[in-house]
């Protein structure tokens, strides 16, 4: 990759985990508490939000690979 295209991609990264981070739950996620069930929010939420973390988590091993 060039140069210019490996920036692109970690931008992107960092914006993604700014999103991350901004999101309660996400947020929590990626800091490695511990979540318990709220009122109102779902089991999916934070199973699909494992995910997305993970995903991320993934991603940026990869970049710093490549780069």
């Amino acid at each position: 990759m060039e140069k210019r295209e490996i920036s692109s991609v970690e931008f992107l990264i960092e914006k993604i985990k700014q999103k991350i981070s901004n999101d309660d739950i996400l947020g929590n996620i990626l800091n490695g508490e511990i979540l318990t069930i709220r009122e109102g929010c779902e089991d999916w939420e934070i199973e699909y939000g494992r995910n997305i973390v993970d995903i991320y988590k993934k991603l940026s091993k990869l970049v710093e690979k490549i780069r």
